[in-house]
């Protein structure tokens, strides 16, 4: 379930970032599956990862044959150094706010735009506390 937690979040943050693919992604024919992605993410279950695996590499597969790339990894900047007062609150670090996902969003990459925007569940990314 790990490597499709780790697709999920990239397709997630590619959305999120650029929401003009999610209209490459229906006219590359993957509408359905994208549909079917968001269904099951939004759902109260958790969803099966092997149908998840399935639909994700269909997406994929629509878009590279329209030239459009989904399998880029993310690099992520480093996680600040500690503070050695313990009194001091880091800032959040940003998860899945349903946590079926593994894309995360350091309080460095949000800038003034605030809390980022989970695009599959069409909310806030959930805070966390990191010590």
């Amino acid at each position: 379930m790990n490597s499709v937690r780790a697709r999920l979040g990239n397709l997630c943050d590619q959305i999120t970032l650029h929401p003009s693919l999610v209209r490459a992604i229906r006219d590359a024919e993957a509408g359905t599956a994208l549909d079917e992605v968001l269904t099951l993410v939004q759902g109260a279950d958790t969803p099966d990862p092997g149908r998840l695996a399935r639909l994700l590499e269909e997406i994929e597969q629509a878009c590279a044959g329209m030239g459009v790339v989904l399998g880029v990894t993310k690099r992520f900047t480093p996680l600040p150094e500690l503070s050695a007062d313990a009194d001091t609150a880091e800032p959040p670090t940003w998860i899945c706010p349903a946590g079926r996902c593994a894309r995360i969003v350091f309080d460095e990459e949000t800038g003034a735009a605030g809390p980022p925007h989970c695009a599959a569940l069409d909310t806030q990314m959930a805070a966390l506390q990191v010590l």
